[in-house]
């Protein structure tokens, strides 16, 4: 009876192992924390920019080339970004700013009614920046969000008279300011490396150029606004 009970007791105890081998192997998987997009992140943008710049006369001048045309523009734009996130749950909103070139020049040649000067209306390439609010949700590894704010371009648009028989002075605008709002999809590659496609609408108010002829004043209002689709690459500090 005693030799039973000893050899029962240690066939208890060597089950032990066993039992806790099992429950080890059958206790649930630990979950991985949700992907962070907190903080601070930097990075490149590439893509293409079209738009137009409607340009209307002001005055009723007879020898004014036209009373109102639309300037159509398109090519390549690329910058840099750099942003802050913060994240509540799966909602994250933060602020973005965007510093780049936009690389279009349009020209097209006009001559007034009398066919005596020639004009060239003008659209060309500058910097542009922006400063914008973000919002959006994730979804696992990707976020999709939309962002606003505003927006500077600081290309030329004006009228000129390269090729006339006599000097004319002219300007150009060239300082434009006005308002941005995109949205877009970015993913997580890594903890730190994420890359983005978005879409970027910019609307300008009026700016005015002018050609001058004697005492007449022939004034233009410009009003550039463009669209732009992109691919970026950010890398995030800190993680």
């Amino acid at each position: 009876m005693k030799t039973t009970l000893i050899a029962g007791a240690f066939a208890a105890l060597c089950a032990v192992p066993a039992v806790a081998a099992d429950m080890a192997l059958k206790a649930p998987p630990v979950a991985a924390p949700a992907p962070s997009w907190a903080g601070w992140y930097l990075g490149a943008h590439v893509g293409g920019a079209w738009g137009s710049d409607p340009e209307t006369t002001n005055d009723n001048n007879p020898v004014d080339a036209f009373t109102s045309y639309t300037q159509n523009v398109a090519g390549l734009f690329g910058g840099a970004q750099v942003g802050y996130n913060w994240q509540q749950g799966n909602i994250v909103y933060g602020l973005e700013g965007d510093l780049g070139g936009i690389g279009f020049d349009s020209t097209i040649a006009r001559n007034n009614l009398v066919n005596v000067i020639p004009f060239q209306t003008t659209t060309k390439s500058g910097w542009y920046g922006d400063v914008t609010g973000r919002l959006g949700t994730t979804f696992g590894s990707a976020l999709i969000y939309a962002k606003g704010g505003y927006a500077y371009f600081g290309g030329d648009a004006g009228v000129n008279t390269v090729g006339a028989a006599f000097p004319i002075p002219t300007t150009s605008a060239s300082h434009f300011s006005g308002w941005t709002a995109g949205a877009g999809l970015e993913y997580l590659l890594t903890p730190a490396w994420s890359v983005k496609l978005e879409y970027q609408h910019f609307g300008f108010g009026n700016e005015t150029s002018a050609t001058t002829i004697n005492t007449l004043c022939c004034t233009y209002t410009h009003k550039v606004a463009f669209d732009t689709a992109q691919i970026g690459l950010n890398y995030h500090l800190g993680h």
